[in-house]
């Protein structure tokens, strides 16, 4: 796949995984406040969620290994702050915002009711 389509994938997905998060942290801060049970439909979103996260870092990691930013970052002796960003910064933030997605959808996957998943 070219680069010009990974990132425009990349962009565009990026709104995905910000309405999937939106209403899945909106959905259970809801839900935890009226004190309502984790339905079938909030687990899907979960589901889906967390889904949709992890396509965005397998496209963001194409992307990376292909975007000339990256691999000027790794073959250029000095860096600059957009350089340095691209090079490492952005992957590694995302990285970690993925693990903490996974983490805490594994934790509400596992709870045994609603009061215990917050």
């Amino acid at each position: 796949m070219s680069y010009a389509i990974l990132l425009w994938v990349h962009s565009w997905m990026r709104w995905l995984v910000v309405l999937a998060l939106t209403g899945a942290v909106g959905g259970a801060a809801y839900g935890h406040v009226t004190q309502q049970p984790f339905t079938k439909g909030m687990n899907a979103l979960r589901h889906w969620t967390a889904t949709i996260g992890h396509l965005q870092l397998i496209v963001g990691l194409l992307l990376y290994f292909k975007s000339p930013v990256a691999l000027g970052f790794w073959s250029s002796g000095t860096a600059s702050s957009t350089l340095t960003f691209f090079g490492w910064v952005h992957a590694l933030l995302m990285i970690l915002a993925l693990l903490v997605l996974t983490v805490g959808s594994a934790k509400a996957k596992r709870a045994p009711d609603a009061a215990s998943a917050g």
